[in-house]
């Protein structure tokens, strides 16, 4: 669901720990803009008081659900509101099936009350958050796959040999889904683009300035406003964010190592 522009974002939280829930029912409720609907404890009353409710965002502790995850996440999907993950021992490719499934992010357990709020505003807006730390991973993840040309299926395979992972024809599906069908710029202007472009490729605030004829002061100011503009907080959000909304292509070869780093 999508809250009216005068209606607080109603929020229901799964999880199955007193103290986490006690948290977050205290940071939604010093909040105007959000308003917490209720909790659940146990995994098979969530999609019943999903449905009952209709909260715009469900925030889901991934700890108690393990293999329903997946279940759960299309279950609350399909009733109308939008999945923000909490935490949990998800490897790169349990958190893309995630958002395949239909998640809109994922946040870590500790993370800070204004970083929470924040999550939830842009999940219940429709937009897709991940932390600093797996955005290089997505990242890679949002390329074209190459599939293997043995076994029954295309799969990738993770640095710790885990296979169970989507294939190429879901990650086709996701990218399209995550991408807006008319290229929107956000604001910016030709000259915001061109160094979005050259951020993405990996370039410095100094390869910038030289290839742009620009002082390195005044590509910092650009940069400024442009994550003023588009919502991010720093390069890798930035980087994660035009890529997902088509703002330039993905890098390649060395100009992504250079992105990611």
């Amino acid at each position: 669901m999508t809250p009216g522009p005068s209606q607080p974002i109603s929020i229901l939280v799964a999880a199955d720990s007193p103290l986490l829930l006690g948290a977050l029912q205290g940071t939604f409720n010093a909040a105007p803009d959000l308003q917490f609907a209720g909790s659940v404890e146990q995994p098979e009353s969530i999609l019943p008081r999903v449905r009952d409710l209709t909260p715009d965002v469900v925030l889901l502790h991934v700890s108690f659900l393990e293999e329903l995850l997946t279940t759960v996440i299309a279950g609350i999907t399909e009733a109308g509101s939008k999945v923000l993950l909490i935490g949990g021992a998800l490897n790169n490719a349990q958190i893309l099936q995630a958002l395949i499934q239909g998640a809109h992010g994922i946040i870590g357990r500790k993370s800070t009350s204004d970083l929470i709020c924040r999550s939830v505003r842009a999940v219940a807006a429709g937009e897709f958050w991940v932390s600093r730390t797996l955005a290089a991973q997505l990242i890679d993840a949002l390329r074209a796959p190459k599939p293997r040309t043995s076994g029954p299926s295309p799969r990738w395979r993770s640095g710790d040999g885990n296979t169970d992972q989507p294939n190429s024809e879901q990650i086709t599906s996701f990218k399209t889904s995550i991408a807006f069908n008319d290229r929107q710029n956000f604001g910016l202007t030709k000259r915001e683009l061109q160094i979005v472009e050259s951020v993405v490729q990996g370039q410095t605030n100094k390869d910038v300035a030289a290839s742009l004829g620009l002082t390195e002061y005044t590509i910092k100011h650009y940069l400024t406003k442009v994550f003023d503009k588009l919502g991010v907080y720093n390069r890798v959000e930035l980087v994660l964010f035009a890529i997902n909304q088509r703002l330039c292509n993905a890098p390649d070869g060395a100009a992504g190592e250079r992105a990611k780093a």
